[in-house]
């Protein structure tokens, strides 16, 4: 597997999780009787929460599977925030 396939494989599986949350969320509130207006402002709000850091949840993720191969990564912290901004 290429290493541009290994990013896209996990990005697809920190965006899936993402898109679980939000599923979960809206069938909470709807089982206590509210209503979601916007499921992108609920995405958003998940996205932005401190309990959901796609970027360093991503590159661990990437991390492991790169030292596992005998490899390591840099510039955890830079690439983090990068994978922040884009995600």
């Amino acid at each position: 597997m290429g290493l541009l396939n290994s990013i896209s494989l996990i990005a697809r599986r920190a965006v899936g999780k993402l898109l679980a949350s939000v599923k979960d969320f809206i069938v909470r509130v709807e089982a206590d009787g509210g209503v979601v207006e916007s499921p992108k402002c609920v995405n958003k709000a998940i996205k932005n929460s401190p309990e959901a850091d796609l970027g360093r949840q991503l590159f661990d993720a990437y991390s492991v599977r790169v030292v596992t191969a005998s490899g390591a990564t840099e510039a955890r912290t830079c690439t983090i925030n990068e994978l922040n901004e884009i995600l």
